[in-house]
């Protein structure tokens, strides 16, 4: 049988967010915890489990937990992090900041690391610094180096125009008050 990739996008939720009416609603009042575990909860009888699911998620969203509960459900995080803070190479004792990953235009690189001293995430960081953009991409993953592809972070921005094509543009789904998805 053929495995089907299937990419799911979030945002901060704000006005270009492509979430759910119940997430997007939230505007950051108490822990967003609560609905992303519904959120999951009720997409994950919905995938086949066949599917390889990618969650992306830019860098207002990156929280450990998050990570950890995308990898409880056998679907593999993608979420981008800020460039401040620090990373381990695998095997090694240094601890190096993240901004010297990738640290001009032009450049990228992927290995298997740990991310953050204080709370250590162990993972594949992918980067990627093309030009015309303030800062590198940088994203945490479960997926080994040679099976992710940092350029999968660039599908967001189709999702999100789509998302705003849908809330704004047409169905002007941000003046509803709507706060669940039914």
């Amino acid at each position: 049988m053929k495995r089907t990739r299937s990419f799911l996008a979030g945002s901060k939720g704000d006005n270009s967010s492509p979430l759910p009416p119940a997430l997007a609603a939230h505007r950051g009042r108490g822990s967003w915890k609560p609905h992303w575990h519904k959120l999951f909860q009720s997409l994950k009888d919905a995938i086949p489990p066949d599917w390889q699911v990618i969650v992306l998620a830019d860098r207002g969203l990156y929280a450990d937990w998050l990570f950890f509960d995308i990898c409880a459900l056998n679907w593999h995080p993608f979420l981008r992090i800020n460039h401040q803070g620090t990373f381990q190479i695998r095997g090694e004792k240094e601890w190096r900041f993240l901004d010297t990953v990738v640290p001009q235009t032009g450049m990228s690189c992927s290995g298997v690391v740990t991310c953050f001293k204080t709370h250590p995430l162990n993972c594949t960081l992918l980067a990627r610094w093309d030009e015309g953009y303030q800062d590198p991409w940088l994203i945490v993953t479960d997926l080994a180096p040679e099976l992710g592809d940092v350029l999968w972070y660039s599908l967001r921005i189709g999702i999100e125009c789509g998302y705003r094509d849908v809330k704004s543009d047409g169905w002007q789904w941000h003046k509803t008050r709507l706060t669940e998805s039914s």
